[in-house]
Order: structure tokens, then sequence, then C-alpha cells
């Protein structure tokens, strides 16, 4: 399985969780920038409300013939004096977005170089894999021509001994680069959110139904 570097970390951009939830921090910075530069000249609002009122003795009598009761009002204020609070409130707004936007940057910086590496270490380990599978091979093939020899009693229990480590090593050593390779490939899925082997994201992969995820 070939997965691009530059691949990658576009899906990573687009699905990581990580990012996603640092370009909604930002969003809500300047929602909140917004919103106290506009309270900064006046603060208007509009209330409506409606409902029913009587009067009664009895529980029952309430629910008869009741009078309708509306009200509106409508108030606007404008700051004259406030001693700097809007502004420092502003500015602290302000402030808060600059910091939400340097997060942002650095973290995306951070997961882009962690993707980058974790494919190179995925494709340089599918090599390993191919040499610890040739390695084990081979040892396979010593251990039993000296087991062989052994039978026979042209080698003695070193000889023996010596090519069954070297069997159990290079068997240890491609299961460690087997392992490697998964754990790659399965952080770089959660990194980006993409199914590489199919070419679709993962979200497409399930729907919820009834509470059930379903292929």
């Amino acid at each position: 399985l070939n997965i691009s570097t530059e691949e990658a970390i576009v899906y990573g951009r687009q699905n990581n969780p990580t990012l996603l939830g640092l370009r909604q921090s930002i969003l809500e910075a300047e929602q909140t920038v917004d919103r106290t530069k506009k309270e900064s000249y006046f603060n208007a609002t509009f209330d409506a409300s409606i409902g029913f009122n009587q009067v009664s003795e009895t529980l029952g009598g309430v629910y008869r013939s009741p009078m309708q009761q509306d009200l509106v009002s409508i108030s606007m204020s404008i700051p004259l004096i406030d001693w700097g609070v809007r502004k420092g409130q502003y500015n602290m707004a302000r402030n808060n977005l600059n910091i939400a936007r340097i997060t942002a940057t650095q973290n995306e910086i951070s997961i882009e170089e962690d993707i980058l590496m974790t494919v190179n270490d995925f494709q340089m380990q599918q090599k390993l894999i191919i040499s610890a599978q040739e390695a084990l091979d081979l040892a396979a093939m010593v251990y039993e021509q000296v087991r062989e020899q052994f039978i026979i009693g042209r080698v003695d229990i070193s000889n023996l001994t010596l090519s069954m480590t070297r069997q159990q090593t290079a068997q240890q050593n491609y299961i460690a680069a087997m392992q490697q390779y998964w754990q790659n490939y399965y952080k770089i899925r959660r990194l980006t959110l993409y199914d590489f082997e199919n070419r679709m994201p993962l979200a497409d992969k399930f729907d919820y139904d009834g509470g059930n995820l379903t292929r």
C-alpha cells in the first residue's frame, strides 16, 4: 500500500478532529470580537410575550374565560462613561482571537509533522518487513539443515542451539516489523480519518440508523 505524504497531509487538514476543533475555536473567538465591538457602541433589546391571566377562588375557575395578556417592550442603551470596561472587553477578545490563531497554527504544524513522519516510517517499514521476511526464511533454512546434520551426528548441540536461537531472533524481528507497520498504518488513519485502502473518508463508511452503526 503506497500512501503519499502530500495526500495524507491534505486529508489530515480536512478531517483531523483536533484541527477542526481549533478552527471552530477561531470562529467563536471572531464572533466574540465582533459582538464586543458592537456592544461598545450601543445595546438594543426587543422582548415580546403573550399569555393568559385569570383569577378565581377555585382551580377550575382559573381556566374559564382567561383574559389574554400581551406585552411588548423595546429598550436601547448607549454607554456614556463606562471607565474603559467595554474597550477592555474588546481588547481581551482580540487577544483571545490572536491566541486561538497562534495555537491553531502551532498545532497544525505539529500534526502535519506527525503525519509526515508516520507516513515515512510506514513506507520504510514495508521495506523492513521484506528484509525481515528474507532473514526469517534464511534462518529457518539454516536451522533445518543444521537439525538434519545434528540428527546424523555431524554437528553438536551447540551449533543446533545457535541456529535455533538465530531463527527465533529472526522470527521476533519479523513480528516486531509487522507490529510497527500496522501501528503506523492505523495511526495514519487516526490522524487523517481516511481509508487509503478503499479510497474513502472513514465517516462515509458508516451511517447512523436507529442507534446502530451500519456499513
